[in-house]
């Protein structure tokens, strides 16, 4: 039987600057606001090199973290990725791991910055629940999109999750409420509608965010699966 062409494996520190461009693809959502650039009032740039500082960290439990990262290869080429942990397992919230990181890594200044948005942005945002199993931050690049590699990384990585920690019992995700696509795939792949977030300030948020709307979906799976 001929191999089949998609293959995963999960991610390593050789894959961090992959994982940057992911990550940046996903907080721009098909736009040219980069949320992190535009939340901390750092370029792009100084991002990146940020970004790469906490990868390389690798604290599991938050989507900055490339164990966390499941990768595919289309015929031996990176193709895309995806992020996904089971939220809380480390001891701690992903948002709390990831605020650490932050204060660590970004200068205060920049921090003070961010933290006078946060009431505007803690609107959209969703603060995961504890246990549930999160799939986060994917992305195929755009010559291998068209065969269904994202929704097989996602599969893939629910997958293995499940096989480590079969008392899990559902699944969260959120997608942009622009973004349609992302939005398709995941309704196809059994999530459905949880929430919408929605921002009562959207003329300030759409300043540092692509979208003033959050959708948040969640899809349950019986133990043992």
């Amino acid at each position: 039987m001929p191999q089949n062409p998609l293959q995963f494996r999960k991610a390593e520190e050789k894959d961090i600057p992959f994982l940057i461009e992911t990550i940046v693809a996903a907080e721009k959502s098909g736009t040219d606001v980069f949320s992190y650039s535009k939340i901390f009032e750092l370029s792009e740039s100084e991002i990146r090199k940020i970004l790469a500082d906490i990868l390389a960290e690798d604290v599991t439990g938050q989507e900055l973290c490339y164990s966390d990262y499941l990768m595919a290869e289309y015929e031996g080429k990176v193709a895309g990725a995806v992020a996904g942990w089971i939220e809380g397992e480390s001891g701690q919230p992903g948002t709390i791991l990831k605020g650490t990181l932050f204060k660590y890594f970004i200068p205060e200044k920049n921090l003070e910055l961010a933290a006078a948005k946060m009431p505007y942005i803690n609107e959209v945002h969703h603060h995961w629940q504890q246990g549930a199993l999160i799939i986060d931050i994917g992305l195929t690049l755009p010559e291998f999109r068209g065969k269904g590699i994202l929704a097989s990384l996602m599969k893939e990585k629910e997958r293995l999750l499940l096989e480590r920690r079969p008392d899990v019992t559902y699944s969260q995700i959120h997608v942009l409420k622009s973004n349609a696509v992302a939005f398709k795939i995941y309704s196809g792949l059994g999530y459905s509608l949880l929430m919408e977030k929605a921002s009562t300030h959207p003329e300030i948020v759409l300043q540092w965010l692509p979208c003033d709307k959050n959708l948040v979906m969640e899809k349950y799976f019986s133990a043992h699966s």
